[in-house]
């Protein structure tokens, strides 16, 4: 039987990733979190990458893409670069329905994987296409972790 746990590690990201951003006003869209980040420009972060992983997943559920294309892997560091600013100039109040959004539709294609691929996938170098929930928990603990911090002081 495959291993199918990581849905429910997505849906869980999923549902803290809607909780977070539910609460979050315009000040805190707009707190620091380092290194020129924001909340805001983090959660465009994930949004994106989810809905870059929605697109590769949609090719690879249709057969027309492999898993294994080192091309598109060796770019996402430049589209990270080369987006960041795009994504701190977005209207903040706009990023939390468009994250949850891309976390959605996402993960909805990943449980549409067939156990051959989920099999191919886990335990390899490709398995975060799978565990889309190690990026936004990544994410989210930083924004929490920094807004903790904010409201304290």
């Amino acid at each position: 039987m495959t291993d199918r746990s990581f849905e429910l590690a997505n849906d869980e990201s999923r549902a803290r990733l809607a909780r977070l951003t539910v609460t979050l006003t315009r000040t805190q869209l707009a707190t620091d979190l380092g290194e020129g980040w924001t909340v805001a420009s983090a959660l465009a972060h994930m949004g994106f990458w989810d809905r870059w992983q929605a697109e590769r997943w949609t090719e690879m559920l249709a057969g027309t893409w492999r898993a294994d294309d080192a091309s598109v892997l060796a770019a996402e560091h430049l589209a990270n670069l080369a987006l960041h600013p795009y994504w701190s100039g977005i209207d903040a109040s706009n990023v939390p329905n468009l994250a949850i959004e891309a976390a959605a539709h996402l993960d909805a294609l990943v449980a549409r994987a067939p156990d051959a691929l989920v099999t191919k996938l886990e335990g390899g170098p490709d398995a975060f296409l799978l565990h889309r929930h190690r990026h936004r928990d990544e994410h989210l603990d930083h924004i929490e972790r920094v807004l903790a911090s904010t409201s304290e002081a």
